[in-house]
C-alpha cells in the first residue's frame, strides 16, 4: 500500500518542474517579444526591405523615362499614319472622276502613300515591342528583388533587345520621312498643287 501511494506522488512531483519550466519559457518569450531590442530588430528589417524596394525604384526610373519617350514617338507616328490614310482616301475618291492623263499620277502617288503607310506601320510595331520589353525589364527588377534572385543577365539581354528594336523603329520612321520629302512637289503644275498636301 505504501508503494502504490507514493508512486502517484512521485509522478506529480516530476510533472511540476515541467509546468514551471513551460511557464518560465512563456514568460521569457513574452518579455523578449515586448523588449525594445526585439522591436528594434523588426524595425531594422522593415527598413532594409523598404530600402531595397527604393533602390529597385531608382533603377527603374531610367526605363520609365524611356517609356515616356516611346509613347511620344508612338503619338507622332500614329498621327502621321492617320494623315497618310486620310490623304489616300481623298485621292481614291478623286480617281473615279479623274481625267485619263491624271490617272497615272494618282496611281503613283497612291503607291507612295502605301509605301509610307507600310513603313510607319513597321515603326509603330517595333516601338510597341520596345515598350513591352521595357515593361518586362521593370517587372523583372522587382521580381528579382522579391525572390532574392540575380536577374542581371535576363534584364541586360532584354534591355539590349529593346534598344535594337527601338533603333530599328526609328530607322523605319526615318525612311518614311525621306520618302515623304522626296514625293513633296511644290509649284503650280498640273496636279502638284492639289495632290502633294499629304506629305
Amino acid at each position: 500500500m505504501t508503494r502504490t501511494a507514493t508512486a502517484p506522488r512521485n509522478r506529480a512531483t516530476r510533472q511540476k518542474p515541467t509546468v514551471s519550466t513551460a511557464l518560465v519559457l512563456a514568460l521569457a518569450g513574452a518579455a523578449l517579444v515586448g523588449s525594445p531590442a526585439f522591436c528594434w530588430a523588426i524595425q531594422v528589417r522593415e527598413f532594409q526591405n523598404v530600402g531595397a524596394v527604393a533602390h529597385v525604384i531608382q533603377l527603374s526610373v531610367a526605363p520609365v523615362f524611356l517609356l515616356t519617350a516611346i509613347g511620344t514617338m508612338l503619338g507622332v507616328m500614329t498621327n502621321r499614319l492617320a494623315r497618310v490614310i486620310d490623304r489616300a482616301r481623298v485621292l481614291e475618291a478623286k480617281l473615279e472622276n479623274a481625267p485619263d492623263h491624271s490617272v497615272p499620277h494618282l496611281h503613283a502617288y497612291l503607291a507612295t502613300l502605301s509605301r509610307r503607310a507600310d513603313l510607319i506601320g513597321h515603326a509603330i510595331t517595333l516601338c510597341t515591342s520596345t515598350a513591352v520589353l521595357v515593361c518586362t525589364v521593370i517587372a523583372l527588377l522587382f521580381v528579382g528583388d522579391f525572390l532574392r534572385y540575380d536577374m542581371s543577365l535576363p534584364v541586360a539581354l532584354l534591355f539590349i533587345a529593346a534598344m535594337m528594336l527601338f533603333v530599328s523603329g526609328l530607322l523605319s520612321f526615318l525612311r518614311e520621312i525621306f520618302i515623304a520629302k522626296a514625293s513633296l512637289k511644290i509649284g503650280p503644275t498640273s496636279m502638284r498643287g492639289s495632290d502633294s498636301q499629304g506629305a
